[in-house]
């Protein structure tokens, strides 16, 4: 784990030196027809500071791509009461120049089958933006229409939507449309304020996570607190977006992505023997099932904070 984390570390550093917006630029003028890309941003939030996601959201506007193509969603909750759709409404009016849209969702409390938590926020958020951006989404290829779901205090890089544009325009439509993208994940907005053994989780944190994208590819690793994915796969008949009966959405967001493709070869093979292809000696009944869901690391950071209570340790 250790000499993984030096690799990631100069990784890291190289990435944060790279001008990723004028490649994605330089990409989009050369391929004009085939590079228009969209973001949709979801941030769920439930009695979060206003301050603080006012942070959040300004981190996003430094974006080059904000004002283009970034629509963001507050995901709110209705339990919160009238106080969240009032500081919604602020956040709003201050913001909403910054963005190409800026809107707010309001998760209803006790739906039959929700479990309070972000992954049912995320769900309603996510069908909210489906049914508000339909239009421009018809105009979009899916695995160019970038969803990412963050933490309320998450503080990307301003060149991290830029990047996964640009990767994702480097790979081909059937690579693209099964990858999911994670970030450096540094809990370290309130490292000082925060007491010792919290700091603790903080370093642990931070060298499992950079190791884990560091080899990403030989040893499987998963999302965790902020990500992106495709449209196109958070969309597949399989997936469907997120799970209304969890709490916690990354890990099992990801593992449910990751056995949609496995499950569909299952399907295919079933519906091959069917039809007669495994009497036929047909390929499509003799190939095997193959992982088809990649992660892709990310060497920009992602800051947020540490668990820290104004009431002491316990």
């Amino acid at each position: 784990m250790g000499v993984a984390c030096v690799f990631g570390a100069r990784r890291l550093r190289r990435c944060t030196a790279v001008d990723w917006h004028s490649k994605l630029v330089r990409l989009q003028e050369q391929f004009p027809e085939d590079s228009d890309v969209l973001h949709m941003v979801i941030l769920p939030n439930y009695k979060e500071d206003e301050n603080m996601l006012l942070q959040t959201l300004e981190g996003i506007a430094a974006s080059p791509l904000a004002r283009s193509c970034i629509h963001v969603v507050l995901a709110m909750e209705e339990r919160e009461g009238a106080a969240a759709e009032a500081k919604a409404d602020r956040l709003i009016a201050r913001m909403s120049d910054r963005f190409a849209d800026l809107c707010a969702a309001y998760h209803p409390a006790n739906l039959p089958g929700d479990l309070v938590g972000k992954s049912s926020n995320t769900q309603w958020a996510y069908r909210h933006a489906l049914q508000r951006y339909s239009a421009k989404l018809n105009q979009f290829d899916a695995s160019r229409v970038f969803v990412t779901v963050g933490d309320a205090d998450t503080l990307w890089h301003h060149q991290y939507f830029s990047y996964i544009a640009y990767d994702g325009l480097c790979m081909p439509k059937r690579e693209r449309q099964w990858a999911l993208w994670q970030p450096v994940m540094l809990l370290m907005r309130n490292l000082y304020s925060c007491p010792g053994p919290n700091r603790i989780s903080g370093y642990i944190t931070l060298m499992y996570e950079l190791s884990g994208l560091v080899q990403c590819g030989v040893v499987p690793h998963t999302v965790f607190s902020s990500y992106s994915l495709t449209l196109a796969l958070a969309s597949h008949r399989l997936v469907g977006g997120w799970d209304r009966d969890v709490i916690a959405e990354d890990h099992h967001m990801f593992i449910k992505c990751f056995a949609a493709p496995l499950w569909q070869q299952v399907q295919d093979r079933r519906a091959a023997h069917s039809a007669g292809a495994a009497c036929e000696g047909g390929a499509a009944a003799r190939g095997a099932i193959v992982p088809r869901v990649r992660l892709r690391p990310v060497f920009l950071p992602a800051t947020s904070f540490l668990i820290e209570s104004s009431d002491g340790w316990l």
